[in-house]
Parts: structure tokens; sequence; C-alpha cells
């Protein structure tokens, strides 16, 4: 099962201003407070399963997925767990249509803003993002990943690493 996005406003996925981030999602235009800016898309499969055929990648595709508190999650990567711009298909040569965009908002440095907040929907598997105030062009998007997000990958000197504890 995929699930789906609606089409998003202007944004560009350029180097993050964080250090060791690789790239982040930032907006060309002006977009409003408590704007949708897409949803969290990928392929809909259990903890058990993605672990079985991902976690040993040494991509480590674990980054990108959304876990539910169900033990589902959204994997947005391909069968070697690279981020693509779009979720591969699960049925050969049928293309996708969903985006990856949102996969490269990143967490904030240690008392930056977060401009983007996340409204899940459990139960249809639903991941929706969303500006919590004014966005400026050029500005890059930031959201907190939340308590459950495993941090174990931050780089020794990032300056997200007192989130680690």
């Amino acid at each position: 099962m995929l699930i789906s996005t609606i089409p998003l406003p202007s944004l560009q996925i350029l180097p993050s201003l964080i250090p060791n981030a690789g790239f982040g999602l930032f907006s060309s235009t002006s977009i409003p407070k408590d704007h949708l800016l897409g949803t969290y898309n990928g392929r809909l499969t259990s903890i058990h399963t993605f672990c079985r055929y991902k976690k040993k990648l040494p991509t480590n595709p674990g980054q990108y997925s959304w876990v539910f508190d169900d033990g589902n999650l959204l994997d947005p990567t391909d069968f070697l767990g690279v981020l693509q711009d779009k979720v591969p298909s699960a049925i050969p040569f049928i293309p996708s249509s969903a985006q990856t965009t949102t996969c490269y908002i990143n967490e904030p440095c240690l008392g930056s803003d977060c401009n983007v907040y996340v409204e899940v929907d459990d139960s249809t598997y639903k991941v929706e993002f969303r500006t919590s105030r004014v966005i400026d062009p050029g500005e890059e998007l930031f959201v907190d990943y939340g308590q459950h997000y495993d941090r174990t990958n931050y780089q020794p000197n990032d300056p997200r690493k007192w989130l680690v504890e």
C-alpha cells in the first residue's frame, strides 16, 4: 500500500544549514502560517518486515522511516535503502507519483525555531506537515522529530547532539 500526497508549494532541496545534516528543504516563496506543505509518503510496512529487509543496509534507510504507534511504518526508500525523488512503486514498471520532498525536513539545532509541525492520523497512516508560522523565501524548514526518533546516527559534533540524551 502506497500512502500518497497532495501537491507541494514551491520548495527546494538544497544543502542544509545544519552541519553534517546533508540536504534540507527550503521555501522558495513566502508560505503562510498553518499552510499544508504535504504529506510524508512511503510504502506502508511493518517494522518487522522493514528490519528483516533493510535494517542491515549501509545506507541506514531507517533515518527516513516514519514509525506509527501500532508497529507499522512508512518507508520512502528504494530496495537499497536510498531516498529517491519519488517513492518506488511496489509494482514493477508502474511509476509512482508520490514525492519524497517532505523527507528532507530536518530537525533544528538547539535553540533554533521549529517552523513546521506535524499532524498524524494513526488510523489512516497519514502524516501531514504544516507551517507553524509565516515562512520567508529562502528559509529552511525544521520540525521536531519527537521523543521516539532514533538519534543515534547524529555525528559526534552535530549541534543537535543535545537531543540524544
